[in-house]
């Protein structure tokens, strides 16, 4: 993985693909602000089996991998996002989907020189945000984003049906969905005492994110691709047989995202494991 030039007090790691360019914001953890009108990641650039079914399992599989390495109030994100072509009206279309996902309180915005439409709504402690702009250079394409986020094991382990039956929802509208998952948190401490005599010995980041690999390994098919270090973070990319959505990075299909880094105000290490990357629009 190629180091972005510009970077400054480790704050953002990109990732450079023959499909794409997806950055990675650690500070504040993956940025939790809402996305901009324009879209980071163009339909070609993803793989074709963004199904409801596959998403729901491959969020499973996330869960699964965070499961003992990260502690219990773990906060889960969740996107379908996609293009939309409508002969409805920016108002009309906006209201279709808010309505589908039952969503209310849709609102007109301005945001970088283009009108977004939002909506929200909470449910069973899962919140859900949905935006919808004008596709660029489109005269009836629309881009829409549906955002998911749950705080707690509870709360993220719900997410599983909520991202299949959305997905579902957004397909059955019509919009070219693809999605995109992550979970943060910090390192659960029973972990990391129970790192192996090699791993001791390492620095605390490349210890942390051992003890992520080797607890995961097998049970995956793990196979690393791509990594990105500075003083504060490490990232690795993998390829993952096993989990149906993947991307086109850097000659590979990669389906998995690790990340560990130091907080500088805490001083705590902070997991972040996205599928197929941690990306963040913008």
């Amino acid at each position: 993985m190629r180091k972005p030039g510009g970077l400054k007090n480790n704050r953002m790691m990109g990732m450079a693909g023959c499909a794409l360019v997806l950055v990675l914001i650690i500070a504040g953890f993956l940025g939790r602000g809402e996305s901009s009108a324009v879209p980071a990641v163009t339909d070609h650039a993803m793989g074709d089996k963004h199904s409801p079914a596959a998403a729901a399992a491959q969020w499973e599989q996330l869960m699964g991998l965070a499961a003992g390495a990260v502690r219990e109030d773990l906060q889960g994100t969740a996107k379908w996002q996609g293009a939309w072509p409508t002969l409805l009206s920016p108002e009309e279309a906006a209201g279709a989907l808010a309505s589908r996902l039952g969503l209310s309180g849709i609102r007109e915005e301005r945001v970088q020189g283009r009108t977004v439409y939002r909506a929200s709504g909470d449910a069973e402690a899962i919140a859900s945000s949905l935006t919808l702009t004008k596709f660029p250079g489109e005269d009836e394409s629309y881009y829409v984003v549906l955002r998911m986020e749950g705080q707690g094991a509870e709360a993220v382990r719900g997410m599983k049906e909520r991202i299949a039956l959305s997905g579902e929802s957004l397909a059955d509208e019509g919009v070219r969905i693809q999605w995109n998952g992550a979970l943060q948190g910090e390192l659960n401490p029973e972990a990391a005492g129970q790192a192996s005599a090699e791993q001791a010995v390492q620095s605390p980041l490349h210890r942390s994110l051992s003890i992520l690999e080797k607890g995961n390994w097998h049970a995956l098919n793990l196979t690393a691709v791509e990594d990105y270090e500075d003083a504060g973070t490490i990232s690795r990319s993998y390829t993952v047989p096993d989990m149906a959505i993947s991307v086109a990075s850097g000659g590979h299909q990669v389906s998995l995202q690790m990340a560990v880094h130091r907080n500088d105000l805490t001083g705590r290490e902070e997991i972040s494991l996205g599928s197929p990357l941690l990306t963040v629009e913008y």
